[in-house]
């Protein structure tokens, strides 16, 4: 799924400029996300968290996989 904005991507999405002055731009892929507008990389979620849609746009949108939990200054854990 690509869409064209003539002013750079929304946050979880990432761009690509592309001929004529346009961006084609791309949600995140699961497990990623992305806190800047025209980004043009996603960002890996910390350790094993995951997201459940694509287009996050903050870290704290990912979560612990289902039978582990994580430790304020320690990570996750399993």
């Amino acid at each position: 799924m690509l869409y064209e904005l003539s002013d750079g991507s929304f946050t979880g999405w990432i761009s690509d400029v592309r001929e004529s002055n346009f961006t084609a731009c791309m949600p995140c892929p699961i497990d990623t996300y992305s806190s800047e507008k025209g980004a043009a990389t996603c960002t890996p979620c910390y350790g094993q968290s995951i997201t459940t849609d694509v287009g996050k746009s903050e870290s704290t949108d990912c979560t612990c996989r289902s039978g582990s939990f994580l430790r304020e200054n320690e990570g996750l854990q399993v």
